[in-house]
């Protein structure tokens, strides 16, 4: 059986990408639709938004838009939102089997005890 190839995608459309999805994004279309659009994943775009914010605009497909077609900078901080509440659920993951671990113990110490 022979092992699937990677997609690539050119800088150009990694660029065109980025540029679709700030200005769709800023009319109110979910990432899903656009993702679909494109031919690609929404984690794929999230990924080449993420590299592009944390590399500057100097990094490989993360040449910046022209500014009338760039969405408003409230509308754009929508992936940094979405970061943030990825952070909180993690967080919420992490604390709630710290506190199933937590409450196990308090079962074994209280069986000790008696």
């Amino acid at each position: 059986m022979a092992a699937k190839k990677r997609k690539t995608h050119s800088e150009d459309f990694i660029t065109k990408a980025l540029v679709t999805l700030e200005k769709s994004q800023s009319e109110g279309r979910p990432v899903n639709e656009i993702a679909k659009q494109l031919g690609v994943s929404p984690s794929r775009l999230y990924y080449w938004k993420k590299r592009q914010d944390s590399n500057g605009s100097k990094s490989r497909g993360a040449a910046r838009a022209p500014a009338e077609i760039r969405a408003p900078r409230a509308a754009r901080t929508s992936f940094s939102g979405s970061s943030e509440v990825q952070a909180l659920k993690r967080e919420n993951a992490i604390l709630k089997e710290e506190c199933r671990i937590l409450t196990k113990a308090a079962l074994v110490f209280a069986r000790q005890r008696n």
